[in-house]
């Protein structure tokens, strides 16, 4: 397993899967490995799968993955400083110094909602202030694709509640303009960015990629990927793909290439 720059073709090598405690190799008749099996469960009682993912780090000179706690409910990380900051399900915020000995978990923010019905994001803007973003998700049943001219399901993002992280009053104050910003959530790391760097986004727009979850499962309704870029001012969305690609092509994942990094790797 490998980390993989596509810009600059650099690899890093990880350890391996299986020195995560919740991972076991399995293998066949002939003593081959042929698969991993992954227990989301890590304690005894659980009823429920989870549908979160647990969070994992890892350090350049380790040779296996620590497991972070909370070990469950993660829905976006973002790293600043020497921090490893995760959001949950229900907008709980915890930071985790990496640097440390004994990695334990901060409490930024208690619980923000009551009801995980959104897929929620965390990330840093140029100013330094810390953002939590809000994707609800509405389905819409009376659709025909314009290809196979059956009923499909459609899973459309409406709208973004953006919200500052007021961390000495723990609360969260919501912003209704990015102003000269950008956002890129879904199938990619968070990101927040200034349109004079990058002339040619459009200011005050989210850009979005399908992330919902157990997205290839439910290929049999039709559903398309739910791609396209928010205007925040009207709450227009264009669409970066059209026709919307089917389910079974996954998303794009956009990337924040960094162009002094990409100069030296040219030049060097």
């Amino acid at each position: 397993m490998h980390i993989l720059n596509p810009i600059t073709g650099e690899q890093i090598a990880l350890p391996s899967v299986i020195t995560i405690n919740q991972v076991t190799p399995i293998f066949n008749r002939k003593g081959e490995l042929c698969k991993y099996r992954y227990s989301r469960h890590t304690a005894e009682g659980v009823t429920e799968s989870p549908m979160t993912l647990p969070l994992d780090k890892l350090r350049l000179e380790h040779d296996k993955w620590t497991w972070l706690p909370p070990h469950l409910g993660i829905h976006d990380c973002a790293y600043k400083d020497g921090l490893l900051y995760a959001v949950t399900s229900f907008g709980e915020i915890f930071s985790f110094d990496l640097d440390a000995t004994v990695i334990t978990a901060k409490v930024i923010m208690g619980r923000t909602k009551e009801y995980a019905c959104e897929r929620i994001y965390i990330v840093h803007a140029p100013c330094g202030d810390l953002l939590q973003v809000w994707k609800p998700q509405e389905g819409n049943g009376n659709w025909v694709d314009e290809i196979t001219g059956f009923p499909a399901l459609v899973s459309n993002t409406q709208n973004t509640r953006i919200f500052r992280v007021d961390t000495v009053a723990k609360k969260l104050v919501q912003i209704f303009s990015l102003d000269d910003h950008v956002l890129f959530i879904g199938n990619n790391q968070t990101s927040c960015l200034g349109v004079s760097e990058y002339p040619q986004l459009k200011a005050n727009h989210v850009y979005f990629t399908d992330d919902f979850e157990c997205l290839s499962s439910k290929s049999m309704w039709g559903l398309r990927l739910d791609i396209g870029v928010l205007n925040l001012e009207d709450k227009s969305i264009d669409e970066i793909v059209a026709p919307r690609l089917f389910l079974k092509c996954r998303a794009p994942v956009f990337l924040v290439p960094n162009p002094s990094m990409m100069n030296s790797t040219l030049h060097g």
